[in-house]
């Protein structure tokens, strides 16, 4: 698990920015704080730069499957920091993922 220690936003008034991109996606900044917060099940995919690049999968409070594709910063000055890139509802290869991982499902 990652030690996730800040959300990385963007202005939401930012037509480019994260929380808009999500919003696209039906997805708002508050699920995505529940399922970072609910021991979601961490992907590495890649690395951006000097930074992995992971999806992370789980549910919200009310049971919503999400996939969320971010960064995580490993180093200072923002060392621990999750700045989502974009965030949709789990597609089946993502939810069978999660419950390889958990060992059942929802």
């Amino acid at each position: 698990m990652l030690n996730i220690t800040s959300l990385d936003w963007d202005d939401d008034q930012d037509d480019e920015g994260n929380v808009r991109h999500i919003a696209r996606h039906k997805v708002s900044v508050g699920e995505v704080a529940e399922v970072m917060t609910s021991a979601p099940v961490f992907v590495r995919v890649e690395t951006e730069g000097d930074n992995p690049y992971f999806v992370a999968i789980g549910h919200t409070a009310s049971g919503r499957f999400l996939e969320i594709w971010g960064i995580y910063y490993e180093s200072p000055p923002k060392a621990g920091w999750w700045r989502t890139v974009t965030a949709l509802d789990a597609r089946p290869n993502q939810r069978a993922l999660w419950n390889q991982e958990r060992g059942g499902g929802r």
